[in-house]
């Protein structure tokens, strides 16, 4: 299974881990559509570090768009301050029946980092759902919906070709 995608839309510096097409057939085509990613990690160039899951989380550059960001020079507690309580999807195995996926519409709480040891690095987010807060949530299953990229797309004003 592929899990690192790279493409002619890939920006150079952005690398998404886990590809959003892994969720095919248990999750229909139309829903994986609508998943944009959020969080990506820089590359071996950038970060210095071989393993890839043991890179620092950030930004695609849609999400940067999606709140506002320009430029790399964010943080953990800036993500958190400006994603707190936007809507997010996150797939999730449907209980009714475990062989297919289904994507909620959530409100994003928090990102946090567990050190346990280098390169032992594990990142992960706290969700809300009905006031109640779900924590260890991974990554890899936090989605923006892509309507939110179509918007930022429609409403930058574009250069001259």
């Amino acid at each position: 299974m592929e899990r690192v995608i790279f493409s002619e839309n890939t920006p150079n510096d952005e690398i998404i881990v886990y590809n959003k097409e892994r969720f095919y057939p248990k999750l229909g085509k139309k829903s994986i559509a609508r998943l944009t990613d959020i969080f990506c990690v820089e590359t071996l160039t950038k970060t210095r570090c071989f393993s890839v899951e043991a890179r620092p989380v950030r930004l695609t550059n849609d999400a940067k768009g999606w709140l506002g960001i320009s430029g790399d020079d964010y943080t953990i507690a800036d993500i958190n301050c400006l994603m707190k309580g936007k809507n997010i999807l996150v797939v999730r195995r449907d209980t009714s029946n475990p062989e297919k996926f289904v994507v909620f519409e959530r409100k994003f709480d928090k990102l946090d980092t567990l050190i346990s040891d280098y390169p032992y690095i594990y990142s992960y987010a706290s969700i809300e759902h009905n006031s109640e807060i779900e924590e260890n949530i991974s990554l890899r299953r936090i989605f923006m919906p892509t309507s939110e990229v179509v918007k930022i797309k429609q409403s930058t004003p574009s250069g001259p070709n």
